[in-house]
């Protein structure tokens, strides 16, 4: 039988698609991150024969490529849990009797059992949004880097990698 409360449930059920959204948040963050390091390779190549506006141009084409971040859901959780008890009580008792070759005895013995069942349903439905899809610019904007700059690429790497922890 589990031990877990009602409490801990019901806590769990209501938290628990918003607690989805920020994770699915984080691997936003790491999708992109992973992106913009593969690109800031690219770019920053040794071997790479590119001009500094080839390179801009590049990146250019490259940012109207990164996945953009939308989150739509309809949710409808809910649990139904069965409590039960059972009560259960018992005696005997037995007497007898032996006077020389004659013997006598009795016994008598009872039991009572109580069950009761009790059902607990919760339901939660939720309707989730970031309305407007967010881009990696637009994440990006309120740190003021600017994604159309080369160099800006690992700095916009480490932001990232700060709001994934």
């Amino acid at each position: 039988m589990s031990n877990t409360s009602l409490e801990s449930i019901v806590s769990t059920l209501f938290t628990a698609p918003a607690q989805a959204v920020i994770a699915a948040e984080k691997e936003y963050l790491s999708i992109w991150k992973g992106y913009l390091e593969s690109l800031a390779k690219e770019l920053n190549d040794p071997a790479s024969t590119l001009k500094p506006e080839e390179k801009a141009l590049l990146l250019k084409e490259r940012l109207n490529l990164v996945p953009v971040m939308k989150f739509q859901a309809a949710i409808d959780l809910g649990i139904t849990m069965r409590i039960a008890s059972v009560d259960q009580k018992s005696g005997n008792l037995s007497a007898g009797l032996q006077l020389n070759v004659f013997q006598a005895s009795g016994g008598f013995g009872f039991m009572t059992q109580n069950t009761q069942e009790s059902t607990f349903q919760a339901r939660a439905s939720y309707n989730m949004s970031n309305y407007d899809a967010v881009t990696l610019t637009q994440y990006l904007a309120p740190a003021k880097i600017d994604l159309t700059d080369p160099t800006k690429l690992d700095e916009a790497v480490k932001y990232l990698e700060k709001k994934q922890s």
